[in-house]
C-alpha cells in the first residue's frame, strides 16, 4: 500500500534505489490508499482503500472518475440520454445510463427509448413515467409490438396506433393481411372492413364476457334508454340485410331477413310471424301469422308439396283455408268443414254400380270413452268421461278400404275419411230408394186387383 509523487531525487545509490522502490510499489498497488496521492497526474490510478473503488483521474487532472469496486463489480458513471454511462466507442449517445435511483434507462442517438423503473417496463421515446407494469408511448409511425421472422415480414403485430397516427387502435395483423382492429370508439374491423356493428351509429356499445369458466358466460348488446339494440349482419354493401333486434318502445325481440321483418315475439308472449302486431291480436301466447308453409314429406323425404295455412276474412266470412302449393284443398269455418271435391282435380269418374248394402249392413257403430295415448312421452290423447260415437277404424277398413287411411297396429294412427263413408251411405240409401219404389209399384198393383 503505497502512494508516490513519481519524482526521483538526487541522492546516494542507496537512496535512489529505496525511492525507485517505493515508486514501484506505487504502481503496482495502482497507488492504494485510503486517502487520494498528494501528487495526481491526469490519467492516474488510484485504488482508493477506503470506498473500496478503482478511481482514475480525469484529462483536467481535477477530479477522479469511478471504474469498478476493488472487489471486481463493475461500476460507472450516472450518464445521460446525450451522453450514457455505458456507451459504445463509435456511437457515445447510444448506450445505458441512470435516470434516478433504481431506475435504469436505454438511450438511442441521445434520445431515451426504455426505462425500467423498479418492476415496471416503458418502452417508447419521450416517456416521463411508467405508470403501469408495462408501457408502450405512441411513435410517428407504429406504436406497438411486432413479431417479425426471418424474411422481415410481419408475423403478427398489437398496436395503439397505425401508420397514420390514429390514437387508440389495436390491430392484430398477419404480414398485412388478416387484419383485426378495434378503435377508440369501439368500431371493430376485420380485413379492413366493419366487422361489428351495434347500434345505428355503428359502434359497439357495450361488450359483456365471451369467457368465464366459473360462471354464466354472456354477450351484451346494449343500447341508450331510449334506443334499440341490434345485431346486425349482411355483406360489404347491404350490412343490415339481417338483423335481431331489440325494439325499445314496445320491449319486443324482432327478426329481420332481406332487409324484411319476419318474426317478432311479444313483450306478453305474442309470436308474430309474417306480420306485424297490428295485423293481429297480441294477446300472451298467441301465434299470428300471414300463411304457415311446411313440407309434406314422407319417411325421411321433406321435399313434395308445401302445405300452407292461411286465415282468410275477405267477403265478411272467417275461414281457415287449406292449400297445397296453389291448390285450396279444404276450408273450416264456424259451421263446416269443407273438403275440395272439384271435377277439375279429378279423373278416371266411375258411377259405383255394385251394391254396398252387405256392407252397410256389416257397419258397427259403437260409442265410447278416449283414453290416455302417448308416443315418445307426448300425450297426444287424454282419457275423459265425455262418450262418443262413430267407428272403429280396422273393421271400416274391412268393409270400405278407401275410407281408411294407415294400417291396423301401424305405427301411425290410422284415420276415417268421412267422405267416403257418408258416399257408401248415400249409394246405400239410392239402393233402398230403389228397392222401395219396386216394391212401391207391386203394392199398387196389388191393390188394383
Amino acid at each position: 500500500m503505497a502512494t508516490h509523487d513519481y519524482v526521483i531525487d538526487n541522492g546516494t545509490g542507496s537512496a535512489v534505489r529505496a525511492d525507485i522502490n517505493l515508486a514501484l510499489q506505487a504502481i503496482v498497488s495502482l497507488n492504494s490508499s485510503a486517502t487520494e496521492p498528494s501528487t495526481k497526474y491526469a490519467y492516474q490510478l488510484w485504488a482508493d482503500t477506503n470506498t473500496g473503488i478503482l478511481k482514475i483521474r480525469n484529462s483536467a487532472n481535477n477530479a477522479w472518475i469511478e471504474l469498478l469496486q476493488l472487489d471486481g463489480t463493475l461500476t460507472m458513471e450516472d450518464g445521460s440520454a446525450s451522453a450514457p454511462g455505458l456507451a459504445f466507442r463509435d456511437d457515445l449517445d447510444t448506450g445505458i445510463f441512470q435516470g434516478a435511483a433504481n431506475d435504469l434507462r436505454i438511450t438511442t442517438g441521445g434520445t431515451e427509448v426504455m426505462r425500467i423503473e423498479n418492476t415496471n417496463v416503458g418502452i417508447g421515446a419521450g416517456l416521463t413515467s411508467v405508470p403501469r407494469a408495462l408501457t408502450i408511448r405512441t411513435g410517428t409511425q407504429f406504436d406497438g409490438v411486432r413479431i417479425i421472422n426471418a424474411s422481415d415480414q410481419t408475423v403478427a403485430e398489437l398496436g395503439g396506433a397505425d401508420t397514420d397516427n390514429d390514437t387508440g387502435l389495436l390491430t392484430l395483423s398477419n404480414d398485412g393481411s388478416g387484419k383485426v382492429q378495434l378503435n377508440a370508439n369501439g368500431t371493430s374491423f376485420i380485413n379492413n372492413t366493419l366487422g361489428l356493428v351495434v347500434g345505428s351509429d355503428q359502434t359497439v356499445r357495450g361488450l359483456g364476457t365471451f369467457v368465464n369458466t366459473g360462471g354464466d358466460c354472456n354477450l351484451a348488446v346494449i343500447g341508450g334508454d331510449s334506443n334499440n339494440s341490434q345485431l346486425l349482419m349482411g355483406d360489404n354493401t347491404d350490412i343490415d340485410a339481417g338483423k335481431i333486434q331489440y325494439a325499445n318502445a314496445d320491449n319486443s325481440l324482432r327478426f329481420v331477413a332481406n332487409a324484411t321483418e319476419r318474426l317478432q315475439l311479444h313483450s306478453n308472449g305474442g309470436v308474430f310471424i309474417g306480420v306485424s302486431t297490428s295485423h293481429g291480436s297480441s294477446s300472451s301466447g298467441i301465434v299470428n301469422f300471414a300463411g304457415f308453409s311446411s313440407r309434406r314429406g314422407t319417411g325421411n323425404n321433406n321435399t313434395s308439396n308445401a302445405i300452407n295455412w292461411a286465415w282468410n276474412t275477405s267477403g265478411g266470412t272467417n275461414v281457415l283455408e287449406g292449400w297445397v302449393d296453389n291448390s285450396n284443398v279444404c276450408s273450416i269455418n264456424q259451421s263446416a268443414f269443407n273438403i275440395t271435391s272439384d271435377y277439375r282435380i279429378k279423373k278416371s269418374v266411375k258411377s259405383i254400380t255394385y251394391s254396398v248394402l252387405d256392407k252397410i249392413q256389416k257397419l258397427r257403430p259403437v260409442q265410447f270413452n278416449i283414453k290416455d295415448y302417448k308416443v315418445n312421452g307426448l300425450l297426444l290423447h287424454k282419457d275423459d268421461d265425455f262418450v262418443k260415437t262413430g267407428f272403429i277404424a280396422h273393421e271400416v277398413q274391412e268393409l270400405i278400404p278407401s275410407a281408411v287411411r294407415e294400417k291396423k297396429d301401424d305405427e301411425k294412427l290410422q284415420q276415417i275419411d268421412l267422405a267416403a263413408i257418408v258416399t257408401t251411405l248415400t249409394k246405400g240409401m239410392q239402393e233402398l230408394i230403389d228397392k222401395v219404389n219396386v216394391l212401391e209399384s207391386e203394392l199398387a198393383v196389388l191393390k188394383g186387383n
